[in-house]
C-alpha cells in the first residue's frame, strides 16, 4: 500500500502568536505547492493583520484658549480624522501612509505607552490643557489621561503625542 502525503492543514489563527523565526524555519518541512502557496498566503495575511492592529483616539483640550483638538485613527480604512471643533461637527480626514503608521507603532513601543499610568494629575488651582490618549495595538488596550502641568508626565508618553499631532500637519 502507498502513502500519499496529505498536504499540511493548519487553522490560520494557530499561528498568530509564534515567533516569526519559528515560522520561517518551518518553511524548511513544506513539500508541496499547495503548502507553500498556503503558508505565503498566511505570512502576508499576518503581516497585514500586524500593520493594521493599531487605532488610536487623541483628545487635546483647555487651557486659557480653551483649545480643542481630537485625532482618530482607523485601521480599516487607514484614515485619520481630525478636528479642532469641540461639538465634532467639523471634522477633516487623511489617509495615514505605511511608513507613519510604522513609525507611530515602533514609538508606542520604544516610548512603553502601556506601562505609562492611566492618569497624571494636574497641580492644584492652575490652568491646564488635558490630554487623553487611547491605543488598540494587538492584543493591547491602554489608556492615559495628564495635565500638562502634571510634573510626572513621561517624556515618552509627551514624544507619542507630538508625534500623532505631526501626522496631520506633515511636519515629520
Amino acid at each position: 500500500m502507498e502513502h500519499t502525503k496529505q498536504p499540511l492543514l493548519i487553522p490560520l489563527d494557530s499561528f498568530q502568536h509564534l515567533p516569526l523565526s519559528l515560522l520561517l524555519f518551518s518553511l524548511s518541512f513544506l513539500d508541496t505547492a499547495a503548502e507553500l502557496k498556503y503558508y505565503v498566503n498566511y505570512m502576508y495575511f499576518i503581516m497585514t493583520l500586524s500593520e493594521s492592529s493599531l487605532s488610536f483616539k487623541y483628545i487635546e483640550s483647555g487651557g486659557l484658549t480653551a483649545r480643542y483638538l481630537l485625532i482618530s485613527f482607523n485601521p480599516h480604512t487607514k484614515t485619520l480624522t481630525y478636528s479642532t471643533d469641540a461639538t465634532g461637527a467639523m471634522t477633516s480626514e487623511q489617509p495615514l501612509n505605511d511608513s507613519d503608521l510604522k513609525d507611530l507603532r515602533d514609538a508606542i513601543v520604544s516610548e512603553g505607552f502601556f506601562s505609562t499610568q492611566t492618569t497624571y494629575s494636574p497641580k492644584e488651582n492652575e490652568t491646564y490643557v488635558a490630554s487623553n490618549l487611547s491605543i488598540t495595538m494587538d492584543d493591547k488596550v491602554h489608556t492615559t489621561t495628564w495635565a500638562d502641568t502634571a510634573s510626572e508626565v513621561p517624556a515618552g508618553l509627551k514624544k507619542i503625542a507630538d508625534e500623532i499631532k505631526k501626522l496631520i500637519t506633515g511636519k515629520k
